[in-house]
């Protein structure tokens, strides 16, 4: 058993008292366009937010009348939104907000990769991917947010340095190169 969740690595040590190798996800940084920023929008993705999300009723207070893309791919009241419409949007938005219920989606790496800043409420393990002030902002509640996407929406210089900077992270912590060499070693660990 190999887990990319290290959440899910600690519970499994401390309930059960076994060890599994952690192996954050890997991606191939040139399926990855450079952000333009040139939608000028907040973009969250996240699917049955309203039913599962933590922070949802903050969110919506925090991104209200601020421009917003939000996909969710279980709404059927949406636009269906296919892998590239999804990597268009990565590449236009201003900014990530990252909504989930947990620190870890394929979309904040995602996210990351293309260079976008990231904002997201404090939640356990988001500072293994946000360094607070350095590739964007933690906030505490919906007006912390708020501040922080506007000053992301209203600063290209900010902007442009938080995102070379998640960019940079992302390139650093989850290459797709890292990610086959740490697969290769769980994998030469194995009994023959």
């Amino acid at each position: 058993v190999v887990s990319f969740y290290p959440n899910t690595v600690a519970w499994l040590k401390e309930t059960f008292g076994v060890d599994v190798p952690y192996v954050p996800l890997g991606l191939d940084p040139n399926e990855y366009e450079t952000a333009t920023m040139e939608d000028g929008h907040i973009l969250s993705i996240i699917h049955s937010y309203q039913d599962r999300g933590w922070s949802h009723h903050a969110w919506k207070e925090a991104t209200k009348d601020l421009p917003l893309l939000h996909i969710d791919h279980l709404d059927p009241t949406q636009d269906v939104y296919e892998y590239a419409d999804l990597r268009r949007a990565l590449k236009r938005s201003r900014l990530y907000l990252h909504d989930g219920e947990q620190e870890y989606t394929i979309t904040l790496v995602e996210a990351m990769m293309s260079g976008l800043p990231l904002v997201s409420f404090r939640i356990p393990g988001i500072e293994r991917y946000i360094e607070h002030g350095v590739n964007g902002f933690i906030g505490d509640d919906a007006h912390s947010i708020r501040e922080h996407c506007q000053a992301i929406l209203n600063d290209d210089g900010l902007a442009e340095s938080m995102g070379a900077e998640s960019r940079a992270r992302a390139l650093r912590d989850f290459h797709e190169e890292r990610w086959i060499r740490q697969w290769g070693e769980v994998m030469r660990g194995l009994p023959r």
